[in-house]
């Protein structure tokens, strides 16, 4: 009975590290990173964003730009949409510096591309400022829906 009890087991895993290995994960190209430094006077809140046009990227630069303007950092800001979405991170405003906010990997499944982010913090003391991070990247376009973890 022992003996078939690890068999089953066995099996199952076999199973479920073959469909860990056949997942496709998908590359995204940076856009920016970093912090807000507004105090919450861009009035972005702690959400993701899935920006498929050049007016909702337009009303973003607008915002993320009303306090310091960040988007000069960004390695582009013309987005071609019939080609890539945006996908936006923004952490809640933290009291001290040092925080990070990323996307661990993007997993292409069959019917939904899943985003897994990943938040850090500071590893010493971090200076009292008012910071918002944020993760901002270009991927491919998809009709598939998009879930973030």
């Amino acid at each position: 009975m022992k003996r078939l009890v690890f068999i089953i087991i066995s099996i199952f895993a076999f199973v479920n590290c073959s469909k860990e290995e056949s997942k496709n994960y998908l590359t995204y190209n940076l856009i920016g990173e970093g912090s807000l430094y507004g105090n919450g006077e861009e009035n972005i809140e702690e959400q993701s964003l899935i920006i498929k046009s050049d007016q909702e990227w337009n009303n973003l630069l607008d915002k993320i730009n009303s306090t310091n303007n960040v988007s000069d950092k960004f390695t582009e800001t013309e987005i071609d949409f019939s080609n890539y979405i945006i996908i936006a991170i923004f952490d809640r405003i933290r009291t001290t510096g040092d925080y990070q906010i990323e996307i661990s990997n993007i997993i292409d499944g069959d019917k939904f591309i899943i985003v897994k982010t990943q938040i850090s913090g500071p590893k010493d003391v971090a200076p009292f400022v008012m910071t918002q991070p944020f993760f901002i990247a270009k991927i491919p376009k998809t009709d598939k829906t998009i879930i973030f973890e």
